[in-house]
């Protein structure tokens, strides 16, 4: 599906996600601009909202000064709403005419002055950086990682040389602080016998 006489970002993989496009984004009126595969990969609105308030009122209990890195920015749904929820947002992209879609649509926001968006791999930046708090939504690998019948494997899913459980692993040895959005199929199992720290599934 594509949507004549508009940008190429408004390219659509199926109609159900243009019939959804208020969901995904409280400011679609103001101009969002999603390219084909943040169409399915985005984090709805609400569910962003909730990630965001949720794990910051937590870490405002403990007095934390709120520094955060949004490891796989892609369309910058996340990253507005961490921001908009009181924290400074590292928000990463390694693909650069991703990195410019975020860039457009955090203004939309007016969030400019509490994200900065940084085109780089987030394992080379955090080490510096030394963020309070990780947020991994990688890939999934498109729209039919769903199947019914089977689970979702962190091993079978690459970013890069990293499977999905490496990347945690990763992330940990920066911070404790880490979500984890992951598709709700996901087997929890390599999780549980190879993190040792306390961790929770939030729904």
């Amino acid at each position: 599906m594509f949507l004549g006489g508009m940008s190429d970002f408004t390219e659509v993989p199926h109609q159900k996600y243009w019939i959804q496009r208020y969901n995904l984004f409280s400011s679609w009126r103001e101009g969002i601009r999603l390219d084909y595969e943040s169409w399915y990969s985005v984090t709805p609105h609400t569910i962003a909202v909730l990630q965001a308030k949720r794990n910051i009122c937590r870490s405002l209990q403990q007095k934390i000064p709120l520094l955060a890195v949004d490891a796989f920015s892609g369309s910058g749904s996340n990253s507005a709403e961490f921001a908009s929820a009181g924290v400074h947002v590292i928000s990463c992209e390694i693909n650069i005419s991703r990195a410019k879609m975020v860039k457009f649509n955090i203004d939309k926001y007016f969030l400019g002055n509490k994200v900065d968006l940084i085109c780089a791999n987030f394992l080379t930046l955090c080490p510096i950086l030394k963020p309070d708090l990780i947020f991994l939504s990688p890939p999934w690998g498109g729209p039919d990682y769903y199947v019914k019948s089977k689970s979702f494997k962190l091993e079978n899913m690459y970013i890069g040389k990293l499977n999905g459980i490496e990347i945690l692993e990763k992330a940990l040895e920066i911070t404790p602080n880490v979500i984890y959005f992951l598709p709700k199929n996901t087997d929890l199992g390599q999780i549980q016998s190879r993190i040792q720290i306390p961790w929770e599934v939030m729904t």
